[in-house]
């Protein structure tokens, strides 16, 4: 009779069921094994689902121990089918202080992933970063027509491929310029970039990547870019493989986390790729030129908080917030009579729990309570206190009311992103307590 009376988990239903899986698009983001980005993970599936992204989503994790493969596989198994995963091995490129270099792991992940899954070549793949949240679907179509995205600046000069063919990219706009290509000395122990010189040394001096053409000024017009990267399949393995390749000769010409985007602009460069560079797939930077901000700054101020403003079509928006930065909004948080912000590494690690009562089928520890002062705590609910609907419009007009109107817009959708990602971790990994069955 007690067994009888024994509690038994009843896992809610993954989302996606078992409809067939369009294999013609994929987004790929490349993690660490850390829980910090297992969160960002579950933000990436979530925010995919809750826009309608179709097609399969893959998190390539870099460097796992065998107990987080196996934590991480678990997890994996109770997600919607087209949210995968692909375990890929540590670099070994180690930075000028002799650490090694855990961006490498973007295009090394990506090489593997590549070489070991059977993809369609005319499949089109997007990289994108695991702190993106989706705002809009990403997909074929999502170009089809001028309103649908824009440039800037120089970037208006890149042709627009439409179709993505074979030897074409779009990718995001970024502020990296052309560096690579620059004449002038390495500073601070840098080796000059050279890139002259340096493919000489390896037998090609007629590399398209030393096309005449391209000065450090004229290469910013191709390869100032960042993730969103997006081109076929058949031209990515040869990308990721010169990526990987590339790395080492990177990092001793750039000591920061640029030296990733460097090697990445090179590679495409050696094949001949000069990418459409577009303002319009990411936000980020409420202070930046060359973001998808002016589809933001033309929202009704009255509707920078709008719940439903992620969910109408009819508003232009990017693709994606990239939320690197941290982002404030106008009001005292209910919690104490600080700035109200969104900061990525202030999120609570006890987000993705689940409520009392329920099992958490997730195998692995609870999670660890960050240490140090948390500027953002959760309500009694486990979720970040939402922001209110509506704005006073007035606080957003003025000579600082753009910036205001972005950072309300920022602060807004990723405070809400993150609370429906940790909706639906509940959704997929917690299960309701009976009697037995």
């Amino acid at each position: 009779a007690a067994e009888a009376e024994a509690a038994a988990a009843e896992p809610a239903p993954a989302a996606g069921g078992d409809e067939a899986i369009d294999e013609s698009y994929h987004v790929v983001f490349s993690t660490g094994c850390s829980e910090f980005q297992d969160w960002q993970s579950i933000g990436v599936f979530s925010s995919a689902d809750a826009v309608g992204q179709r097609g399969p989503i893959t998190r390539i994790a870099s460097g796992c121990t065998p107990k987080q493969e196996e934590s991480i596989r678990h997890a994996m198994s109770h997600l919607p089918k087209r949210c995968r995963v692909f375990f890929a091995p540590d670099t070994d490129v180690k930075d000028h202080a002799g650490r090694y270099y855990k961006y490498a792991n973007k295009p090394l992940g990506m090489m593997h992933w590549l070489r070991e899954t059977k993809i369609p070549k005319d499949a089109t793949i997007a990289l994108i970063d695991p702190d993106f949240y989706f705002l809009r679907p990403l997909w074929h179509d999502s170009f089809d027509g001028a309103e649908r995205y824009f440039a800037s600046g120089t970037a208006k000069k890149t042709p627009f491929p439409t179709p993505l063919v074979r030897g074409t990219m779009i990718a995001q706009r970024y502020g990296i310029g052309g560096k690579p290509w620059t004449r002038a000395k390495g500073r601070n122990g840098q080796k000059d970039w050279d890139l002259r010189g340096y493919f000489a040394s390896v037998g090609r001096p007629d590399s398209p990547a030393n096309a005449l053409d391209l000065t450090e000024n004229a290469a910013g017009t191709f390869y100032s870019i960042g993730a969103p990267y997006m081109a076929l399949a058949a031209d990515w393995l040869p990308i990721a493989t010169n990526w990987t390749g590339l790395m080492p000769m990177a990092v001793e010409r750039n000591f920061g986390n640029l030296a990733e985007m460097y090697a990445m602009v090179i590679a495409v460069a050696d094949l001949g790729i000069r990418p459409a560079m577009i303002d319009s797939l990411m936000v980020s930077n409420v202070g930046a030129g060359g973001e998808g901000w002016p589809w933001v700054d033309k929202i009704d101020p009255a509707r920078a908080c709008d719940p439903d403003l992620l969910g109408d079509a009819s508003v232009p928006l990017p693709t994606f917030l990239h939320y690197c930065q941290r982002y404030e909004h106008t009001a005292k948080p209910p919690y104490d009579e600080s700035a109200w912000i969104f900061s990525k590494y202030q999120v609570p690690d006890a987000i993705l729990q689940c409520p009392a009562g329920e099992e958490n089928l997730e195998d692995g520890a609870p999670p660890r309570k960050k240490a140090g002062r948390l500027r953002m705590r959760l309500d009694d609910a486990g979720f970040l206190p939402e922001p209110p609907t509506t704005v006073d419009a007035h606080l957003l007009s003025g000579g600082s009311g753009r910036a205001k109107l972005r950072n309300m817009f920022s602060f807004c959708a990723a405070t809400r992103l993150t609370n429906l990602a940790a909706r639906d971790y509940r959704r997929w990994f917690c299960a309701r307590r009976s009697k037995g069955k």
